[in-house]
């Protein structure tokens, strides 16, 4: 959410996600959930569409709760749809109070940006958000499915190896430092 408001100047900001179950719209730490038909981010969710507008308090489709509890009507607001798996998961919004500039082009394609960049991670939280073990388990489970010598996986070192290699390397310094004292004393 810093990220937005420092590349949109904005006041405040707030992430609106969809919630697949119940099938309703919620901002991560408040306890309430609104029915994807309320307010700008509704319609966000709904259409896909960017919205900016000079001012909430000419819009309809304004809602207080969901848009802009902490702000005043006359603010201005700009929101943009997160996408992942070409779904509308979530939406980003950016206020700014009335006494502040409206938006720009430039504010909204840089907000748009942002959703972009975030819409992968959003991907990912979904698939995991599936299973009840939390962010990341489902990608943990699917690599664990792998047999060993994928050609996916990384190279993986023995322990062995990695002590042989601390031999090595002391051996080598050992051999440079009496290859040193030979031959300062050779040319001496």
């Amino acid at each position: 959410m810093r990220a937005a408001a420092i590349a949109v100047s904005a006041e405040r900001t707030r992430c609106v996600v969809f919630d697949g179950e119940r099938g309703t719209l919620w901002v991560p730490g408040e306890s309430t959930a609104e029915s994807t038909a309320a307010g700008l981010a509704g319609f966000i969710f709904r259409t896909g569409l960017s919205v900016c507008l000079p001012h909430l308090d000419g819009d309809a489709r304004f809602d207080r709760d969901l848009d802009n509890p902490e702000g005043d009507a006359s603010d201005r607001f700009l929101g943009v749809p997160v996408c992942a798996g070409g779904k509308v998961v979530a939406v980003l919004a950016a206020m700014r109070s009335a006494h502040e500039l409206p938006f720009e082009p430039l504010d909204v394609a840089a907000l748009e940006a942002l959703a972009a960049h975030a819409s992968p991670y959003a991907a990912a939280w979904l698939d995991d958000s599936r299973d009840a073990g939390g962010p990341f388990r489902l990608r943990a489970l699917r690599a664990a499915e792998h047999t060993s010598g994928s050609a996916s996986e990384p190279l993986q070192l023995e322990s062995v190896w990695m002590r042989r290699a601390t031999w090595l390397f002391f051996a080598s310094l050992f051999t440079l430092l009496i290859a040193f004292v030979v031959l300062k004393g050779w040319l001496g």
